[in-house]
């Protein structure tokens, strides 16, 4: 795709604890999909930090990654990371990414578009897979960062 606008995709999680893993799960599926040229998904693992080189020049940034709200298990939820701070209920299992964001921010790296879609945890202990809500979820998840990628059209690539 010439002159497409860098999409970077961000899987989080720790794929020993569980559903704590559900953003890298969910990339490794992902990866499977025929994406645009413009499109790059990683596994950020727990490694957030680590990440902040890769924003430059990225339009739009999508994160997946376990979160506690409070709802039932398998809520996907679906919001901007400023959201932590106005619902202090909802936090990220780190907070390394809005440390991040708020980094590149200040040395004018920042993508230009954050979206969080985060996944209500079942179970978070020791553990490799993901639980059956969670697994189950999967398709979902991903169908909703397709449509992130196009911009919320239901056009195909």
């Amino acid at each position: 795709m010439p002159g497409a606008e860098r999409i970077l995709i961000l899987g989080v999680g720790n794929i020993l604890l569980k559903d704590e893993g559900i953003g890298v799960h969910v990339t490794r599926e992902l990866e499977k999909n025929n994406l645009p040229d413009n499109v790059e998904v990683m596994d950020a693992g727990t490694a957030v930090l680590d990440m902040m080189p890769y924003f430059e020049n990225v339009k739009k940034l999508i994160v997946i990654d376990a979160v506690r709200a409070g709802r039932e298990p398998g809520t996907i939820y679906r919001f901007a990371p400023e959201d932590i701070y106005e619902n202090k209920k909802m936090s990220l299992h780190q907070m390394g990414l809005l440390e991040v964001l708020t980094m590149s921010r200040e040395i004018g790296k920042c993508p230009g578009d954050v979206i969080v879609i985060g996944v209500e945890p079942e179970i978070i202990k020791p553990g490799l897979g993901l639980s059956e809500k969670l697994s189950r979820k999967v398709p979902d998840i991903v169908n909703m960062v397709i449509k992130e990628i196009k911009g919320g059209q239901d056009d195909s690539f």
